[in-house]
């Protein structure tokens, strides 16, 4: 058997590859490089204005979701106003004479007097 050098096997091989492909994918890999080369073509001519159409649109989609969210977040805040306001109104807080005054609060500690638990140890 005759031996070949490697440039020779890498040849042979690519051309016995060549040769191997049917007439079907041979029309398949054409028609891909078509679609590539009119697809090339397309972006040269319109890469600007879809690119810019492509910006606005995702643009659109923030503002949308901004109002969304605002929308929510202000909804949120009216509900938990309303709830605090009822839950004030049906609590006993809302009596006026329920909250003590500073001034009473200073004559309550003035005439509080500490007085030792029973059970604790006695005081010399």
């Amino acid at each position: 058997m005759e031996e070949i050098g490697p440039e020779e096997y890498w040849r042979t091989a690519a051309d016995y590859r060549m040769k191997n492909i049917g007439a079907e994918w041979r029309n398949l890999a054409e028609g891909l490089l078509r679609i590539e080369a009119l697809e090339a073509q397309v972006r040269a001519e319109w890469g600007l204005q879809l690119e810019m159409a492509r910006r606005a649109a995702e643009e659109a989609g923030r503002q949308r979701n901004r109002r969304l969210r605002r929308a929510g977040l202000i909804a949120a805040l009216v509900l938990a106003l309303l709830l605090l306001t009822v839950s004030s109104y049906f609590s006993d807080g809302n009596k006026l004479d329920s909250i003590a005054s500073s001034k009473e609060v200073q004559e309550a500690r003035i005439r509080a007097v500490w007085h030792p638990h029973p059970d604790g140890p006695p005081q010399n």
